[in-house]
């Protein structure tokens, strides 16, 4: 799990992108979107909750931006991670679920 520090920079890259859309998408829009209740969007953007790597994918749909963008401090991403995204993106729903199940397991040891 990231610390706290990581946690609350990518955060508030999120609100920051949120905020900068010409149509100002509010929180609970935002949470009404990705498919989480309001309260638990904004935990997740003050850096209190970190979400699970579906919500951050959702979460960067909704905003449309690629996910590594959500991490301000980030390089770009290297030709391996592009690859991996470019077969995430061919994926099925039943796939990208165990895959998410996957990473959430060795995030959390």
């Amino acid at each position: 799990m990231p610390d706290g520090r990581g946690a609350n920079h990518a955060m508030l890259r999120i609100r920051k992108i949120r905020k900068a859309r010409p149509d100002k998408m509010s929180v609970r829009v935002l949470a009404e979107r990705v498919g989480v209740n309001s309260g638990h969007m904004s935990r997740i953007e003050s850096g209190a909750r970190w979400p699970k790597f579906e919500t951050l994918l959702a979460i960067a749909e909704v905003l449309d931006v690629p996910v590594h963008t959500l991490f301000e401090s980030c390089p770009e991403p290297s030709p391996a991670a592009e690859q991996l995204l470019e077969r995430l993106n061919r994926a099925d729903e039943k796939t990208l679920a165990r895959v998410a199940a996957v990473i959430d397991a060795i995030l959390d040891n």
